[in-house]
């Protein structure tokens, strides 16, 4: 395929500090822009580091109903030339070669459970009951231990754990047994994320809604170095398929570099940025010219999420999501709106790091 990744082999960044200028900063001329979003920037070749002060972000977090930062799924008032993507070509199933590939994995790594029509029914039954008070609905316990557990006895929990995510979504947001660790290590732990996690309800409900026959819930071993701290969103703009923003995924936290040296964030964010790179020229390369899935995701650009191991210098593939004001996918640390011409590529042949501090 001829399209080239964006940004070439240098880094151009938003940085807050510009009171002196580090050794790397002598790499290319220096420009510092003020923005209209009271972000500061400093230019270093093809990217612009997009420092967001943190007290704008916890405001707007805080508030309870985000709404400078992280929005999606805006309404066809605010987009009326948009549609509302489809989620089809960004599906897990679809990518799970080349996720595999980034990360290393064999093929014996994976497994996979089929769910029947009627199990996904009772499943979204027991969701609406459970997800809201992110406990499952002892009414439906019977049911699904007895019609739904069954389906996963042929799992291999291996010591790690396993980490659990549909065609469509992860179920991340679901409860655990034990807050704050991710790793899946019995059944249970299974039927408790799916009927607690909203993104899976989503999905369920869909899988409902179009008379699938059956639904594929996939099944990898779990990686403790998959923390949304080390995430970053990749946003390429329809039909180039070019990069033109990049922000961290952890939006209401301050950056995880945010307390290393000035040189050292810019080394970090170029490290970064070049890994995504390499990343965005894995997906191109795995495009296939005239075939209509593909080409829609051409059509309507693509969002993807990336782990940055520092200890490598190199990021891995997590999972492709939609692109788009009227997308379900969020915006992180830039706004669909506000940030339209920025995010589709309209603005500026540079790429927006954000990152916040």
């Amino acid at each position: 395929m001829d399209y080239p990744a964006s940004g070439g082999s240098q880094a151009c960044f938003l940085v807050a500090r510009t009171s002196s200028t580090p050794p790397l900063l002598s790499l290319a001329p220096k420009t510092v822009e003020h923005t209209a979003d009271s972000t500061n920037a400093e230019m270093l070749g093809e990217m612009r580091l997009r420092i967001v002060e943190y007290e704008r972000v916890n405001a707007d977090f805080d508030s309870g109903a985000p709404n400078e930062f992280n929005s999606n799924f805006h309404t066809a008032e605010e987009a009326p030339d948009l549609p509302i993507p489809s989620n089809a070509p960004t599906s897990f199933e679809r990518w799970l070669p080349l996720v595999m590939r980034s990360r290393g994995l064999q093929d014996g790594a994976l497994q996979v459970v089929s769910l029947t029509s009627v199990q996904v029914r009772l499943l979204v039954l027991a969701a609406g009951a459970s997800v809201h008070t992110r406990v499952l609905n002892r009414a439906y316990a019977e049911d699904l231990e007895e019609q739904v557990a069954p389906a996963f006895g042929s799992l291999v929990f291996p010591t790690q754990g396993l980490f659990m995510r549909l065609a469509a979504c992860s179920t991340k947001d679901g409860a655990q047994k034990a807050p704050g660790n991710m790793s899946i290590s019995s059944v249970d732990d299974i039927i408790l994320q799916l009927t607690t996690s909203l993104r899976a309800w989503s999905a369920l409900n869909n899988a409902v809604n179009s008379r699938a026959p059956c639904l594929s819930i996939f099944f990898l071993p779990f990686d403790p170095r998959m923390d949304t701290a080390q995430e970053y969103r990749v946003f390429c703009a329809p039909e180039t398929m070019k990069i033109t923003a990049v922000s961290q995924y952890r939006w209401h936290k301050p950056w995880r570099f945010a307390g290393r040296s000035e040189e050292e964030r810019i080394a970090i964010a170029r490290s970064i940025f070049a890994g995504i790179q390499n990343t965005h020229a894995a997906i191109v390369r795995d495009v296939r010219a005239g075939n209509a899935m593909d080409d829609l995701l051409r059509q309507q650009g693509f969002t993807f999420d990336v782990l940055f191991d520092e200890s490598r210098s190199s990021c891995e593939l997590i999972e492709l999501n939609t692109f788009g004001v009227r997308s379900a996918c969020g915006s992180c640390l830039f706004h669909w709106v506000e940030h339209r011409d920025l995010l589709y590529g309209e603005r500026s042949e540079k790429v927006d790091f954000a990152v916040t501090m």
